[in-house]
């Protein structure tokens, strides 16, 4: 059975999961993967700077860790985005 947990968006970032994990994970992840998707889709090679979750995980946490629900923006993207 899985285990879905109800988020307070409100609460600090390492408390909704994204701690010293996440963080770890993520450097790597901008490792592997370094260009913004949206931007790469427009023709133009912007840096990476923010990896965020294609799917919102809402608490999920096997969505939450799923490489392949990660996606690559640079900041400027990510703002757009939401």
């Amino acid at each position: 059975m899985e285990e879905i947990i109800v988020m307070n968006m409100n609460a600090s970032a390492e408390m909704r999961g994204y701690g010293r994990e996440w963080q770890k994970a993520g450097k790597f992840f901008l490792k592997r993967h370094p260009w913004c998707v949206r931007c790469k889709a427009k023709g133009r090679l912007v840096s990476a700077t923010v990896v965020g979750h294609v799917q919102p995980h809402r608490g999920d946490s096997k969505l939450f860790r799923d490489e392949k629900n990660g996606s690559l923006f640079a900041r400027a993207a990510m703002i757009i985005r939401r």
